[in-house]
């Protein structure tokens, strides 16, 4: 994996121009294992929503596909951990 950081997004949104600050990842595995790491995804993502649920009023949403059980930003090396396997 590679981050990229930070990054500056600029995109529209329920009718407003928007700026937030991201991190780029990029994610690289052999094309043999490409639909492995898609259901990862898929699967990582589902986890993520029940985990949404659960925490509910403890919750700070940022919007993020890889925060912490919390909600807040992923320490990158942290995050690395997870598809490390791939």
């Amino acid at each position: 994996m590679q981050f990229v950081a930070p990054i500056t997004s600029v995109y529209w949104w329920r009718g407003e121009i928007n700026r937030t600050n991201e991190w780029l990842l990029f994610m690289m595995t052999p094309a043999a294992r490409f639909d492995e790491l898609v259901e990862a995804i898929k699967h990582h993502k589902a986890t993520r929503n029940k985990e949404r649920l659960k925490a509910s009023e403890n919750l700070t949403e940022h919007g993020l596909m890889f925060p912490t059980a919390f909600g807040n930003p992923s320490d990158p090396d942290t995050f690395s951990h997870l598809f490390s396997w791939l």
